[in-house]
């Protein structure tokens, strides 16, 4: 009997030609139609799979909860959505909401300061990507959001038990969730030690992932990533 868990990022929300923002929990953008786009494209993958949820668990925002009901569109269930606090994305402080344009080169700026370093606005740009670029693949903070530390230490140990929960209320059940970036990557707190992990942990807007449980001696296992 097999589990499943489909973790979903939610859509777009920018359109070509718009200043693109660090969105984080307070900047709580609407999905682009290019969003439920993505939102209907990915619920047309897990079709193609035959893989349907039974259930749906949203974070708290508009983004993830748009996506979810533009995902139910292709498949409705009777079950409400469920919604996790945990699941909210990362609050970026000062820079919730800044352009990432001026985000990434603070980002190089905190990072040249801790090396001693005096660089031009190109090499810090270059520098905060470089970092931006490591969060990304590894999950590991830049200097600049160290101060997310204790939140991010907390989401391995939340998906661990959630996992569980899913395993003891809704054994044989595909449960889909819909979070943000973020947040995403720490899912594969739930694999085993050894378990092979995806080379990058970010997931694009729309891509899913699919963690699927078969007995308690293999463990949960990831088939897919950023799809």
């Amino acid at each position: 009997m097999k589990t499943r868990l489909i973790v979903l990022r939610h859509g777009n929300t920018f359109n070509p030609g718009d200043v693109i923002l660090r969105v984080g929990s307070r900047t709580d953008l609407p999905l682009t139609e290019r969003g439920r786009e993505q939102a209907r494209e990915a619920a047309r993958r897990l079709k193609q799979r035959r893989i349907m949820p039974h259930q749906y668990v949203v974070a708290p925002l508009i983004r993830t909860t748009q996506t979810a009901d533009t995902f139910i569109d292709v498949f409705p269930i009777p079950e409400p959505l469920s919604f996790y606090a945990f699941l909210t994305e990362l609050d970026y402080g000062e820079d919730d909401g800044r352009p990432e344009t001026e985000v990434v080169l603070d980002v190089g700026r905190a990072e040249a300061e801790r090396t001693g370093l005096a660089l031009s606005d190109d090499e810090l740009t270059a520098l905060g990507k470089e970092a931006l670029s490591i969060w990304d693949k590894d999950a590991v903070l830049p200097t600049r959001w160290r101060f997310l530390q204790e939140r991010i230490d907390e989401l391995p140990n939340q998906w661990r038990q959630f996992a569980d929960k899913l395993l003891e209320y809704y054994p044989g059940e595909n449960t889909l969730v819909v979070t943000s970036n973020g947040v995403a990557r720490f899912s594969t707190a739930i694999l085993p030690p050894n378990a092979p992990r995806p080379d990058s942990l970010k997931l694009a807007t729309g891509k899913f992932g699919i963690y699927e449980y078969d007995s308690p001696s293999a463990g949960w296992r990831l088939t897919e990533w950023n799809v």
